[in-house]
């Protein structure tokens, strides 16, 4: 560090605790306990903590997005076979 620094503070600060300062600035999120954190958050509205890295967890009951459009498909194929057998849309 630069040599104004050691003047302002003779003992160094852990490389933890400058990662942490790091990532916290970086990444535009508060740097200290989950409650401070919670009420930053309610002040600003918005995230202020880092996340979970990945994809969510699809909610209990949820169906997975090819399930859906596979059904979809399979409606639209009926929709299509009635049609043909009729002669006309359904």
């Amino acid at each position: 560090m630069g040599k104004a620094y050691d003047v302002a503070r003779p003992t160094p600060l852990d490389e933890i605790v400058v990662n942490d300062i790091r990532l916290a600035t970086n990444g535009g999120f508060v740097l200290g306990r989950a409650r401070f954190a919670e009420e930053i958050a309610g002040m600003l509205g918005r995230r202020v903590a880092r996340g979970k890295p990945g994809r969510a967890a699809a909610t209990k009951g949820a169906r997975h997005s090819r399930d859906v459009s596979a059904r979809g498909l399979a409606l639209v194929r009926m929709a299509h076979m009635q049609r043909d057998r009729h002669g006309e849309a359904v």
